[in-house]
């Protein structure tokens, strides 16, 4: 490989202190000198900036000059740079608002053309001109917006992109200033498209959308470089719906499909449009267009990363729960719950989609139609309401705990799940337990190293085995270490199988813990499941674990929250690699799920919840039919939706 091609950073900053320090630190480790020219910082900018150079040891030049507008000060630091006695190959142009963001390591060694575009990301990506060889004759042109024009012609570069930080009360001061300097700049020449652009942009900016809807007018007469014309006529239609001027919008925005329909943004405007005017269909319409549209890898000009992404399958989600074909409403299912679960969606396009789950949610029976339950008496002389009970396979048998956090019994089902044997567990009441944490589930009964135990966790928690014979007990009561964890995000749901028992404690990551509570494993989760709750053991499936988490839809203020359940499946190492969407048991509520064991047939899986109504119920389901609810987790974790890449994670077991 060739040598490493050594870098100088240029650039002009005024006033930067609150933003240098994370801009110099991204880009200090790959420059070899540096150049910058300070046109009137008086808030220690350039103190700043020579003591940060000095302390790596790094060469450099600071030049003080006046501002008059981008052009002259960005040439006059690129002059100096090329005066400079100073060793360097290549010119590297950054902003103190923008972070270089390396992923090519190797990147100066492949440098051999005369300029290189790197990407700008932050809410839209395009493609600027960054870096310039020193004998290229690079020149800036443009008042402000200003370009690079490098002789020789500049390429692509891959591995390394821009990531900007540009927000705050300085942006509107910034749009003002732009405003005088292009105005002035289109006295001088009035046939400059990139000015006239520039000028209905910092318009739109600046909130004067009739003065910007205008000047896109003028740019859009002029011609010119397509992708410029055609977002003209998009943030043209942009301007019509701020000003609210439905005709012009939709004439504009549909127009603008029209002339690029390779870009998804008009088609992403056009949903939200109809869709917040409670016409889901016709936004459906739109939203399914732009769902088919690539992000295009060639343009170049502010692309909307959000759109193509996240928003389109947002709008989609929203809209189809209003549809009217099955079709539609199931591909609106699944788009919801990827946003809900990605972990790469914004955190409001999450929130919002996991409280739309709710909505889409369907009982256990519409997706695995050998769902069916039954209900469970509780022990002589028990109230039902208010108590638990918690299924385990112990040997070749079915077992229950039930306890309200007062009286314990140990229950034995047959086959047909009917109870054959009830003892009550007498002993001292575990200090763990008592009835405000029975009414929340926070309970665990499993079998492990040939007995029964059972794991308490409020939020203190308490393992202790269950002595069984004539009269039943509490034994080998010990507590569980949360190695510094917070008690209350611990949920220890149990793993055993032989003399082996781990504890599932979190879901984000996958934190496992052995027998005594100490961490031994903490894996990362491919979605977001920070949301996920233990709502049972962990029972054996194809070389893995199946067990059902539970998680809760916050309401308002004077309403309950509403729950729903999905399986997950994790391989033998514990990595999370399947999960079903959400679905609850008997009806929309706070149902519980508290216990799921393989039934003794070898086909059923056995379940125990608490319904709405505080009544006991156990499930049974085909434990290949819930298998087959699966998705792969890494689904979750696409670059953006697409509906038929969903199948099941143990398609292939």
């Amino acid at each position: 490989m060739a040598a490493a091609k050594r870098i100088c950073l240029n650039m002009i900053v005024k006033n930067e202190i609150r933003s240098l320090d994370r801009s110099l630190r991204a880009v200090a480790p790959f420059i070899s000198c540096w150049v910058i020219g300070d046109t009137g910082s008086t808030d220690g900018t350039q103190d700043f900036i020579r003591s940060f150079f000095a302390a790596r040891g790094i060469p450099g030049e600071l030049h003080c000059f006046p501002f008059v507008d981008f052009e002259q000060a960005r040439n006059q630091a690129l002059d100096h740079a090329y005066a400079s006695p100073l060793e360097f190959d290549y010119l590297l142009f950054d902003d103190a608002d923008m972070e270089v963001v390396v992923e090519d390591m190797d990147f100066r060694a492949k440098l051999d053309s005369p300029g290189y575009m790197l990407q700008t990301r932050g809410g839209v990506s395009y493609w600027v001109t960054r870096l310039a060889r020193r004998d290229s004759g690079a020149r800036y042109h443009g008042v402000t917006h200003e370009y690079l024009d490098v002789p020789g012609g500049t390429g692509r570069l891959d591995g390394v992109w821009m990531l900007d930080h540009a927000t705050g009360s300085n942006r509107v001061e910034k749009f003002e200033r732009d405003i005088r300097l292009l105005r002035k700049g289109l006295e001088a020449e009035p046939d400059n498209a990139r000015y006239q652009f520039y000028l209905a942009e910092s318009f739109l900016n600046s909130d004067r959308p009739a003065e910007a809807a205008e000047t896109y007018a003028k740019r859009i007469a002029m011609g010119g470089w397509a992708e410029e014309v055609w977002y003209s006529r998009l943030q043209r239609a942009r301007c019509f719906w701020r000003m609210g001027e439905e005709a012009g919008f939709l004439r504009e925005a549909v127009a603008a499909f029209d002339q690029r329909p390779r870009r998804a943004e008009p088609l992403y405007d056009l949903a939200r449009f109809y869709r917040q005017r409670g016409m889901n269909e016709a936004s459906m319409l739109f939203a399914e267009a732009g769902l088919r549209v690539k992000r295009p890898a060639q343009d170049v000009l502010f692309i909307e990363d959000f759109v193509y992404r996240f928003g389109l399958a947002e709008e989609y989600s929203i809209a189809a729960n209003y549809a009217q074909d099955p079709q539609r409403k199931e591909r609106g299912f699944s788009a919801c719950d990827w946003l809900a679960l990605n972990r790469q969606a914004p955190e409001s396009s999450r929130s919002l989609a996991r409280r739309n789950l709710q909505f889409y949610a369907e009982p256990a029976v519409a997706s695995m139609p050998s769902f069916s339950w039954r209900r469970l008496q509780a022990p002589p002389r028990q109230q039902e309401r208010g108590a638990r009970v918690c299924v385990a396979r112990h040997g070749e048998k079915v077992v229950g705990l039930w306890t309200d956090g007062e009286s314990d019994f140990l229950l034995e089902f047959d086959e047909a799940l009917e109870v054959i044997g009830c003892k009550e567990i007498r002993g001292a009441l575990d200090p763990a337990m008592n009835k405000q944490s029975v009414r929340e589930a926070h309970l665990a009964f499993f079998a492990w190293g040939g007995a029964l135990w059972r794991v308490a966790f409020s939020p203190a928690a308490t393992l202790a085995r269950i002595v069984e014979g004539e009269t039943c007990g509490f034994a080998d009561l010990r507590g569980l270490s949360n190695s510094g964890r917070d008690a209350r995000q611990c949920e220890w749901a149990p793993v055993a199988q032989g003399e082996l028992l781990r504890f599932v404690v979190s879901y984000d990551p996958i934190i496992v813990a052995d027998s005594t509570g100490r961490e031994i494993a903490s894996i990362g989760a491919p979605l977001a499941s920070d949301g996920f709750r233990a709502a049972s053991q962990f029972t054996p499936l194809n070389g893995g674990w199946l067990g059902l988490v539970c998680e809760a839809i916050e309401a308002g203020p004077n309403e309950e929250s509403t729950h729903y359940h999905r399986f997950v499946w994790l391989n033998a190492m514990f990595v999370l690699q399947g999960v079903s969407r959400p679905f609850y048991l008997e009806s929309r509520g706070r149902e519980r799920v508290t216990g799921l064991c393989a039934h003794p047939d070898g086909k059923r899986l056995v379940l125990s919840f608490v319904a709405n109504d505080g009544e006991l119920r156990l499930a049974t389901v085909l434990a290949q039919e819930a298998a087959s609810q699966l998705l792969p987790a890494a689904t979750y974790a696409a670059e953006s939706f697409r509906h038929e890449d969903r199948r099941s994670a143990l398609a292939d077991r």
